[in-house]
């Protein structure tokens, strides 16, 4: 978990770098910062739930043994699963530029 965890942080950096070229290295206020973070967990949240409702419709599809639906889902539902993943990390990203690390 150590390994995935630096890896999560040496992405976030990268994010960083990308963001502080396009909106710069600093926020401007606290009430900014608040903002960034709220519209990357919400974004988040959104992706995570999604992935909850794909869940059911693949359990559906196994009970009723259609594997080839079943199949379909979780290939969607590792699509999602990284653009939650991206959200998160641009959450770690808006932290390390809110906390300079």
């Amino acid at each position: 978990m150590k390994m995935l965890i630096d890896g999560v942080r040496e992405l976030a950096m990268k994010e960083l770098a990308r963001a502080v070229e396009i909106h710069g290295s600093d926020f401007h206020s606290d009430h900014e910062c608040y903002a960034v973070l709220k519209e990357e967990i919400e974004e988040t949240e959104d992706e995570v739930r999604l992935l909850g409702e794909e869940l059911q419709r693949l359990w559906l599809d196994v009970k009723s043994d259609n594997s080839q639906n079943a199949q379909q889902k979780i290939k969607y539902m590792q699509i999602i699963a990284e653009k939650a993943a991206a959200e998160l990390i641009q959450v770690v990203a808006m932290c390390q530029k809110a906390t300079k690390k």
